[in-house]
């Protein structure tokens, strides 16, 4: 921040300038908006005289706007008529026949009163919420705002209306504009709104916009203290729209983190006036008024929460509603504190298209392209119409998961209903299909159950809320395994356990190390639609024979898997059995070594 001291035969003012903003210094100047505004009561300068930027490298840029007097800086140097020069603090210069001192200060530092006895606004914080007494002051002298029933409905017509009113409209700030000059009684009302650290007046009542100015000053220590300031300002200097203003009042809006988003602010000319019962107002700007438009303010920080709640859930829709049921939705919408990351037990789906590579070879690019969005649509109506999520599509698949971000007690069962639904909608469009190639695709379908991290997976550029951790790489491998065995839809016993899958739905088939895993996770076969060609017998002898692999009792393992698929319908499509077989044959030959009882999966 730099402190600016201007002495001259009529003034000693000091003034302070933000860190990285401009100073505009003239007899008459008028600067841009969020710019410092310093008069020069010198008639030897030139209406715009000097320019002074605070810039990023902590060197000052002073700009010589004149383009008839030239500027000195002690030493001899001379900066001329439209010449500029780059300064380190403190320096001093002149112009005319005044003197400029430049130097830096802390942010919070004070002004100290200026050796003239001009100082700073003498401003006053609002201490407490409009008092309603005040209205009926028997004074002679009346106060600025007169309290009937007409005006105090008036009031809340006021109020009603800003709060209704779509936040960041056109209309919205100038309802508050408006009811600063209409109702409370200023001379002129702003809707000042910080964006970026510049402030720009986005709707004006009792001035043109275009020309509206603000007290730098003023604003500065509203921001600081985020509280309401009024009073009379003393360094408000000969604007002649201006000229006849002698106090300001300045009222935070506040977000829910009390930092200031804005600022309403007014001004009221010097000279009293005649109310309607022939009464006299009171000069400058009342107790009561500042109230008022501290009250006005908050209506407009209220108006300002919901529009920007209104938009957060929009946001949220939008973000959702092609990957979540509406029942999620809804909840997010009234809950969107359920995005922050959480870890929790989870159910992952991961599902895949069997035969894409081949429908690619064989079909055109588009035909393709449609079959394959034709099946992914109706596998994502199944996992949607189940409250699941739908955490990404690649490719020919699809992931999801259950009990993230809303709570579902019961999401493995979900879950595996869901895998249920896909199988059986993949049929019937299958059977309704009359593309023989769309008539050979399978799905395989692979689950698991376990403990994630949910939250943001996009990185810090790109939000993607979704699933981290172990837990998604073992769904994502199970759902592989289904290739490699010749099955359509598998599980991790944690899964099968929390959903309740016992005989005849699913089967145990064993122990697996997967692809690209060091640990073994035991696998459940859903047997869904074809539960009915296993007896009951079948599946304990199979079950049987996968406890006697498991102990690595070889032969007898292999005694019961032959009388299994002897007495089976379904023997020669059950490629679990080949696959056990298969694995007991090959330890057959190394008798003396002793086996693990899992079986490893090599590939994806």
């Amino acid at each position: 921040m730099l402190r600016i001291t201007v002495r001259n035969s009529q003034q000693s003012d000091d003034f302070t300038l933000p860190h990285g903003k401009q100073a505009a210094l003239g007899r008459l100047v008028t600067a841009a908006e969020g710019v410092l505004d310093v008069w020069l009561k010198d008639s030897t300068c030139s209406r715009s005289q000097l320019r002074i930027t605070d810039q990023s490298d902590g060197l000052v840029l002073v700009e010589n706007l004149s383009v008839n007097v030239a500027v000195h800086v002690p030493g001899g140097a001379e900066v001329g008529p439209l010449g500029t020069i780059t300064l380190v603090c403190p320096f001093a210069l002149s112009a005319g026949a005044t003197e400029v001192t430049v130097q830096r200060c802390a942010a919070d530092a004070v002004v100290p009163q200026s050796a003239s006895g001009t100082k700073t606004p003498s401003l006053h914080a609002v201490k407490g919420q409009v008092n309603p007494t005040q209205f009926w002051s028997g004074n002679s002298a009346k106060p600025n705002v007169q309290l009937s029933q007409a005006n105090l409905l008036d009031w809340f017509s006021a109020l009603i209306a800003v709060q209704r009113s779509v936040a960041g409209s056109t209309d919205f700030y100038r309802e508050i504009a408006d009811a600063a000059v209409e109702l409370i009684g200023l001379d002129y009302g702003l809707v000042l709104l910080l964006n970026d650290g510049t402030w720009s007046c986005v709707a004006a009542n009792g001035i043109e916009k275009v020309a509206a100015t603000w007290s730098q000053t003023v604003i500065q220590q509203t921001i600081q203290e985020r509280r309401t300031f009024y009073g009379p300002l003393d360094d408000l200097g000969p604007v002649p729209s201006l000229a006849a203003l002698d106090a300001v009042v300045a009222a935070p809006v506040l977000r829910v983190d009390e930092s200031v988003v804005g600022v309403i602010y007014g001004a009221r000319r010097m000279s009293g006036g005649q109310l309607f019962d022939g009464s006299t107002r009171e000069a400058g700007v009342s107790e009561l008024q500042a109230q008022l438009v501290q009250l006005l303010a908050a209506s407009a920080a209220t108006g300002l929460a919901r529009a920007e709640n209104e938009a957060e859930a929009a946001r949220i829709r939008g973000q959702f509603e092609d990957f979540c049921s509406p029942k999620v939705v809804l909840e997010l919408h009234n809950n969107p504190r359920l995005l922050e990351p959480s870890e929790r037990s989870i159910s992952v789906m991961f599902c895949d298209i069997r035969g894409f590579t081949k429908l690619c070879e064989r079909l055109s690019p588009a035909e393709a392209n449609n079959i394959t969005a034709q099946i992914l649509d109706r596998i994502a109506e199944c996992i949607l119409g189940s409250d699941g999520l739908i955490i990404d599509f690649y490719g020919d698949g699809i992931a999801a998961m259950w009990n993230a971000p809303c709570v579902q007690k019961h999401h493995a069962r979900l879950a595996v209903d869901c895998g249920t639904q896909i199988q059986h909608t993949l049929s019937q469009l299958k059977a309704d299909s009359r593309h023989p190639q769309q008539q050979k695709l399978r799905v395989g379908i692979g689950v698991h159950t376990g403990i994630a991290v949910v939250g943001n997976v996009g990185g810090t550029r790109r939000l993607k809320y979704g699933p981290r951790g172990t837990t998604v790489n073992m769904a994502s491998r199970i759902e592989g395994a289904t290739k490699h065995l010749g099955v359509d839809f598998l599980m991790s016993a944690e899964t099968a356990a929390q959903a309740g899958v016992t005989p005849p739905e699913g089967r145990r088939i064993g122990h697996f190390q997967l692809a690209e895993t060091d640990n073994t996770v035991e696998l459940v076969q859903h047997l869904g639609a074809n539960s009915s060609h296993y007896s009951a017998d079948e599946l304990r002898t199979f079950a049987s024979a996968v406890t006697m692999f498991e102990a690595d009792r070889i032969r007898d393992a292999e005694k019961l898997l032959a009388a299994y698929l002897r007495s089976s319908c379904v023997a020669d499509r059950d490629s679990v059995a080949r696959v056990l077989i298969d694995e007991i044959q090959m330890r057959s030959q190394n008798r003396g070594d002793t086996h693990p009882p899992h079986i490893q999966i090599h590939k994806k």
